[in-house]
């Protein structure tokens, strides 16, 4: 079973974007909201110990510090993605494209500096054209 399907095809994953868009909507419409929580918790954590686990076999000599400073790009990937800062749905393209934005600024000679300033950039607009669309969406 794909990702896609659990999300789109079960209880489950139809129960996460509801939980994470209104929260006592969720639990008005029967979902139980503490249970779907401790699921999503205990899942992320699996898949961290997997991603930590995974990481440690590829390059042995890796220490607690390697993901230090990369709050910014998770942040701005997921924004990037469609997720608004309030919850609800998104999609994983966001980390696709800074991802590849990033491999293209390697590519291209561009200074490490750059990169973090992209982001920063990219984060602003995204931020202010989904601020414009909620505005817009509530007009009309």
């Amino acid at each position: 079973m794909s990702c896609a399907n659990t999300l789109y095809q079960t209880r489950f994953g139809n129960h996460l974007p509801a939980l994470g868009g209104d929260p006592a909507s969720a639990e008005s419409q029967g979902v139980p909201v503490n249970r779907i929580k401790i699921y999503a918790f205990c899942l992320c954590s699996l898949f961290a110990g997997l991603s930590a686990i995974v990481t440690r076999a590829h390059d042995p000599s890796t220490n607690v510090s390697l993901g230090t400073g990369m709050e910014l790009q998770s942040i701005a990937a997921v924004v990037v993605g469609g997720t608004l800062l309030t919850g609800g749905r998104g999609t994983i393209l966001g980390a696709f494209f800074l991802t590849a934005v990033r491999a293209e600024m390697i590519a291209l000679g561009a200074p490490p500096s750059w990169d973090i300033s992209f982001v920063g950039i990219a984060l602003l607009v995204i931020v202010t054209i989904n601020t414009l669309l909620a505005k817009r969406l509530k007009l009309a």
